[in-house]
């Protein structure tokens, strides 16, 4: 059984375009039961970098909380802290196996195009991930079926993704004129269900995609990344049996 995590980077309504026109959703991959992607493993390897740095496994890992030095992370504002903490989080990604999905919207292209008609950019983007999850559970060993977990923002918006998780399922994938553009039965075939996660509930998967969610949308406005580096992120993305990064 595979685990895709999702977790988001950028605003999903279209205010402050200018200031903010990515919308990145970023799925990490892995397996509950085989070696591969092995969920267990990264967990520990999680349990241990919050253990060696903050002497417990409680402390969430947050990259807006991380990158501001607030809550448990106010020592990151210390170089001696900060420089060998942001080197371990940075292996941890390098060393724990798992793939990355992602979807990346240009919401000021989008809403230019189709101005109040324009889809909302996490449900566009989540019908993409949704796409692109059956197509590695197609090939992917094992068995091939999953189950996505996302993090709850709000009780309205959880409202609407259910629904159209719902509609999905129902339906099928739609493309941004509102054609179908995967099936519904495939997408039945594959993913089990959608399942919400509590806000700061702890979950490695949630905090896997969150640590990779603002290097890819940094990364896309061609701004510099302190935290964690785009280059080692880009090595985990589902790629094609040649090596070339797929979708």
């Amino acid at each position: 059984m595979y685990y895709l995590f999702l977790d988001e980077s950028g605003d999903h309504n279209y205010k402050n375009l200018k200031q903010a026109p990515i919308f990145v959703l970023t799925g990490c991959i892995f397996n509950n039961k085989s070696k591969y992607l092995n969920y267990l493993d990264a967990v520990i390897k999680m349990h241990k970098l919050k253990e060696n740095y903050f002497n417990n496994f409680y402390t969430i890992l947050h990259t807006r909380d991380i990158t501001r030095n607030v809550k448990d992370f106010g020592k990151v504002s210390e170089e001696k802290f900060r420089i060998p903490f942001f080197n371990y989080c940075n292996k941890l990604i390098n060393d724990t196996k798992f793939i990355i999905i992602c979807s990346i919207i240009n919401k000021l292209e989008l809403f230019n195009k189709y101005g109040l008609k324009a889809t909302d950019p996490y449900h566009y983007s989540f019908d993409r991930i949704i796409e692109r999850f059956v197509f590695f559970l197609d090939n992917a060993p094992d068995e091939k079926r999953g189950i996505i977990f996302y993090e709850s923002r709000r009780r309205d918006l959880d409202t609407k993704l259910e629904q159209r998780y719902k509609s999905i399922t129902k339906n099928g994938t739609i493309t941004i004129r509102g054609d179908i553009n995967m099936e519904s039965s495939r997408i039945n075939s594959r993913i089990i269900k959608l399942t919400k996660l509590k806000k700061d509930s702890n979950i490695a998967g949630i905090q896997y995609a969150d640590l990779c969610a603002t290097p890819i949308s940094r990364n896309e406005l061609e701004l510099t990344n302190n935290f964690i580096k785009y280059q080692i992120i880009r090595k985990k993305f589902r790629k094609d049996p040649k090596g070339k990064i797929e979708g």
